[in-house]
C-alpha cells in the first residue's frame, strides 16, 4: 500500500499483514518535489511516477516487486 504525504513531501510504503488485518510500515521516502498530488504504478508494476502540484515536478521511482520499496531514478 502506498500513500502520499503532502506537506511532508513523501510517499509511505506499507506491507499488508495476513489477510489485511494490519499494515506494517516499510519505508517513507522523499518525493523530491513540492506537494505530491498524485502517483501511479505503471502496468508492469516496476515503476511508480509521482506528480507534484506546486512545482510541476514528476518523480520516477523503480519499484521492488517483492518488498514494495522505492528507489528514485533521477533527481
Amino acid at each position: 500500500v502506498y500513500a502520499s504525504n503532502r506537506g511532508h513531501q513523501s510517499i509511505a510504503v506499507y506491507k499488508v499483514q495476513g489477510e489485511g488485518e494490519a499494515l506494517e510500515l516499510v519505508e517513507i521516502i522523499s518525493t523530491q518535489g513540492d506537494w505530491p498530488r498524485d502517483f501511479n504504478i505503471d502496468n508492469s508494476d516496476k515503476y511508480l511516477v509521482c506528480a507534484h502540484e506546486r512545482d510541476g515536478v514528476l518523480s520516477l521511482f523503480e519499484r521492488d516487486e517483492h518488498t514494495g520499496r522505492l528507489t528514485l531514478l533521477d533527481d
